[in-house]
């Protein structure tokens, strides 16, 4: 037995780990294992090909997120598995390791392989009903060697997977240079565990991929460019939300919104770094961390041309109460829009016809350079008069002129929306007007999101 040879080995209707009982179901399946040029020597094994056909299968977690498999193991009283001592000794002697090498590798069906997750609720069902993989040059002896693969699968929501590149499995450090397509996954069937791992339900969504996945000795520097369409997430309670918020860095629901086009999609750059050989590489953590960088990264590209106020890291803390944009500026004790006040306003009419779901809210503002313009007689003359003029308080008549200015402004500028870029009313909110008793002040009016 340690020098043998086989032409070929051929098993057909395999079917393997009865999974009840009750149920004809087993763990796996399939219709023909054609194996070509076999030869054993010394503990190494040369394959020429492995050809797959027909495969199935069915795993699960029960509701402690257990292995359904878990109860097969021979375990002694501590929950550790046994090993007979006779195979310790056997396992002791033989030192020399198991080497492999496998040319080509090919599985193809279009049976089901399903996946049913019972510590979530309700219980999460994924799979994948059709598939194509090969890879090739596969040598433990050779860890620095490309392996070639490809891959194609169907799952069972109809979705398709597509990915093609080269791999070193058996490196000390992974490397893998691969690119692919994930077209059309329905975000419904990620709702069980997105809502166990971080309290949100996903209502609605379908998802779209393009994935430049690569990693160099086990240092990632991959980018997923994803589109979301129709995508409504939900907290299943308001503390939910809060955790999920100070984890992602702003404001989730609010992000969403201003991501939005007019189609209702989503689209990101998302790059993702991190040693994934770390102990304390934390992939969900790496991609919401990353997602959230890429969020604002997108939201600054997007609307910096529309007059975004974006100061250093501030974008973050801004979204936690609005997106502040340039003020529209008006003449001292003026309500007229001038005409680079009506470019501004063309720009905001374009934000809002490609952003849908943004709403703005316009604030009408006086300063002292308004007062100073609508009563003369309080315009100092010096220094002296100056600090005797801002100390001066003004009557119930000039603060109720100065409100009525301020309300002016914003009404006109909402109204030159509507009426000049049919920008239907309901989108511009309106606030109080007011009064701020400085030259440096806004005398305009203050927009943001």
């Amino acid at each position: 037995t340690d020098n043998i040879s086989l032409t070929r080995l051929d098993l057909n209707k395999l079917n393997a780990l009865q999974r009840g009982k009750d149920t004809k179901d087993n763990t796996a399946s399939f219709d023909t294992l054609a194996i070509a040029d076999i030869k054993y020597t010394n503990n190494n094994i040369a394959i020429n090909s492995i050809d797959l056909k027909g495969l199935a299968s069915k795993v699960s977690k029960d509701k402690k997120g257990a292995w359904e498999h878990d109860k097969w193991t021979i375990k002694n009283k501590t929950g550790k598995q046994d090993v007979p001592e006779k195979d310790k000794t056997a396992a002791d002697k033989d030192k020399t390791p198991f080497v492999i090498a496998l040319n080509k590798l090919d599985i193809t069906t279009d049976k089901k392989m399903l996946f049913t997750d019972n510590s979530t609720t309700p219980a999460t069902e994924v799979g994948l009903q059709n598939l194509a993989f090969n890879i090739s040059h596969l040598y433990t002896t050779k860890p620095d060697t490309n392996s070639a693969f490809k891959l194609h699968a169907k799952t069972i929501r109809h979705s398709t997977i597509d990915l093609e590149g080269t791999v070193k499995p058996f490196a000390e450090k992974v490397s893998i240079a691969a690119e692919g397509k994930l077209k059309g996954f329905d975000l419904r069937a990620a709702s069980p565990t997105t809502k166990k791992t971080i309290g949100h339900i996903i209502k609605s969504g379908q998802l779209d991929v393009d994935i430049d996945l690569k990693a160099v000795d086990g240092e990632l520097d991959s980018n997923i460019a994803l589109s979301l369409y129709q995508f409504q997430m939900k907290s299943v309670s308001k503390e939910d939300a809060a955790k999920l918020d100070e984890k992602f860095g702003m404001p989730l629901n609010q992000t969403l919104v201003l991501l939005r086009d007019k189609d209702d999609s989503i689209h990101l750059d998302i790059p993702i770094t991190g040693d994934v050989n770390n102990p304390n590489f934390d992939p969900m953590d790496a991609i919401i961390k990353a997602t959230s960088k890429a969020a604002t990264v997108t939201l600054i590209t997007f609307y910096t041309p529309y007059g975004l106020i974006y100061a250093g890291g501030s974008l973050a803390l801004n979204l936690a109460t609005a997106l502040n944009f340039d003020p529209i500026a008006f003449d001292p004790g003026s309500s007229e829009i001038h005409s680079a006040s009506k470019e501004q306003l063309d720009g905001l009419s374009k934000l809002l016809t490609e952003k849908p779901q943004v709403h703005l809210t316009l604030c009408g503002f006086t300063n002292q350079q308004d007062v100073f313009t609508l009563f003369p007689e309080r315009k100092p003359k010096n220094e002296k008069e100056k600090d005797k003029s801002a100390e001066t308080p003004l009557t119930k008549e000039q603060i109720l002129k100065l409100n009525q200015l301020a309300k002016d402004r914003q009404v006109n500028s909402k109204n030159y929306l509507v009426k000049t870029h049919n920008i239907d009313h309901s989108r511009m909110i309106l606030c109080a007007p007011e009064h701020k008793g400085d030259e440096e002040s806004i005398s305009g009016v203050e927009v943001n999101i």
